[in-house]
């Protein structure tokens, strides 16, 4: 369990982010095992869980979106209530 947990913070550190699946097939380990390392890791503030993998603590994800898109179809998004 050591050894994955570290591997798991040396992939962190070299590439910014990791998804289970991948540390899955390089650990030869299922990926509910990768998926309890990483919530122990998260426990202990070494990296945020993600969808699908893990980033390192303090990466910062960003949406970017385009200022004509947020209107786009905005008759179809309004919210409807029923009383």
């Amino acid at each position: 369990m050591k050894h994955r947990m570290e591997f798991i913070l040396q992939e962190l550190d070299e590439k910014g982010s990791v998804r289970v699946s991948d540390l899955s097939k390089q650990l030869d380990c299922s990926e509910v095992t990768i998926r309890n390392d990483i919530q122990k890791l998260e426990d202990k503030g070494l990296l945020i869980r993600t969808h699908g993998g893990a980033t390192k603590t303090g990466a910062q994800v960003s949406v970017n979106y385009q200022a004509g898109n947020l209107y786009k179809n905005a008759d179809k998004k309004q919210l409807t209530l029923y009383f």
